[in-house]
């Protein structure tokens, strides 16, 4: 699968099911419900939310279509089994290797990261330590130990002397082996990346997916890895689980936004730079971002300064080269629009020129929330009268005069600006969409 590719794989996910039925679980034994997003959700939060116990009970709601894999334990469970044993190569002789499918193969060898030259998959016919045999029960009462043998540049090795992580990824696609001729199931996987870095975290994801789109199988996957966390985000599929008092807390980012992972993952590096007129297009700016819902904000900084002059000094200035990281865009106001006959004042080396909505000011665009005083105090958390103090004090004045003087007698001026920002963006969604979508 070239790399192209792998970045599809959950949007290619999500087409082929729309249309599937939404599955409402219970997540808690003190009767809290989630929707089920789509075909793979992924549920993490921080030590002790609940993450364990929450696919415990998904795998109660879910009967017979639930399969839970506690990968590492099993990992555990095959290792102990198999290195208490002195007759496993002789046992892998005598039953023979498995036939891997060259699509099996192609999956190890990206998630491990390695070119093997040749992979042997064993199912043994023992019977495990009476501690660990309900761990290797599998379709039809058999029960099975896995055993692998590879090698990779002239070196035999196998599951007695395997890395776990390298482990792990064997012994979960072996699992997978087991089941396939179900269809319809729900794969419950429990830390599946404890042992991967965080690169090979991701390489797993795009093949779990892969795997539950050929098969028609569903995802349910807690993880502790940020990869996998952010990827669920933008995919509206992540859950946040906290502890609460009356048991586990679950919050989706479909319904809240991606913000709801903000304390699993570090901050953002800076992606995109916005330069703005002056702080009331800043703060214009801002808001429209906000409604955007994932990433953009905090992936974006909007710098401002001295007016529609600034930002054609500096169209002369830019640098910008194949290969940069950040993107940049020069935003002049609304009323700024016409002037250019349709053509952004784009400079030689052509970072895009947008406009803010309509054809006028954001200062001109805040004044009119004087219609709707008691909508502008509630969110200002100011008394109605106070506002319209101030309403009477600064009619006449020109429109920048007016937003200096409301956020002198309102409040701190950035949360004066913020909020008048906001609400106008709340009245005019259409607009706010259509300056999202210009953004490079």
């Amino acid at each position: 699968m070239r790399l192209v590719a792998e970045r599809q794989a959950w949007a290619k996910l999500i087409k082929e099911r729309t249309g599937q039925d939404p599955v409402q679980v219970a997540i808690d034994a003190s009767g809290v419900t989630l929707t089920l997003p789509g075909p793979c959700t992924v549920f993490a939060g921080l030590n002790g939310a609940g993450k364990t116990r929450t696919l415990r009970s998904l795998n109660d709601s879910l009967g017979d279509k639930a399969i839970l894999i506690r990968l590492h334990e099993l990992c555990e469970h095959a290792r102990v089994n198999l290195r208490a044993r002195d007759d496993i190569a002789e046992m892998a002789d005598e039953t023979g290797p498995l036939t891997l499918d060259s699509t099996t193969l192609e999956h190890l060898n990206r998630i491990v990261g390695r070119d093997y030259d040749y992979v042997e998959w064993y199912s043994l016919d023992f019977e495990p330590t009476q501690d660990y045999l309900s761990s290797f029960s599998w379709p039809e009462d058999q029960v099975l130990v896995p055993h692998f043998r590879v090698k990779h540049k002239g070196i035999e090795y196998s599951s007695l002397d395997m890395g776990l992580g390298e482990y792990s990824v064997h012994l979960l696609f072996w699992i997978f082996a087991q089941y396939r001729d179900a269809a319809d199931v729900y794969f419950l996987l429990d830390e599946p990346d404890a042992f991967l870095p965080p690169i090979t975290a991701e390489r797993l994801l795009v093949r779990l997916l892969e795997v539950a789109r050929a098969n028609h199988w569903n995802l349910l996957i807690a993880t502790h890895s940020e990869a996998i966390v952010e990827a669920a985000c933008q995919n509206d599929a992540f859950v946040l689980l906290r502890r609460g008092e009356d048991g586990v807390e679950a919050y989706s980012s479909r319904e809240h936004g991606v913000s709801v992972a903000s304390d699993l993952l570090p901050a953002r590096p800076v992606s995109s730079l916005l330069f703005c007129e002056d702080e009331s297009a800043a703060a214009l700016v801002r808001a429209i971002l906000d409604t955007e819902g994932g990433w953009l904000t905090a992936s974006t900084s909007v710098i401002w300064k001295d007016g529609d002059g600034y930002l054609r000094k500096l169209a002369q200035h830019l640098p910008r080269y194949r290969g940069m990281r950040l993107s940049m865009a020069l935003v002049f106001d609304g009323d700024q629009r016409a002037g250019f006959d349709g053509r952004g004042p784009e400079s030689e080396i052509k970072w895009p020129s947008l406009f803010l909505p309509t054809d006028k000011a954001p200062d001109a665009l805040f004044r009119e929330l004087v219609l709707d005083a008691p909508v502008l105090a509630a969110a200002l958390n100011q008394p109605l009268p106070l506002v319209n103090r101030a309403l009477d004090a600064l009619e006449g004045s020109d429109d920048h005069d007016w937003v200096n003087g409301m956020c002198a007698r309102l409040g701190v001026r950035t949360h004066v600006l913020d909020t008048m920002a906001r609400v106008w963006v709340d009245n005019n969604k259409g607009e706010a969409a259509a300056f999202l979508s210009s953004l490079p």
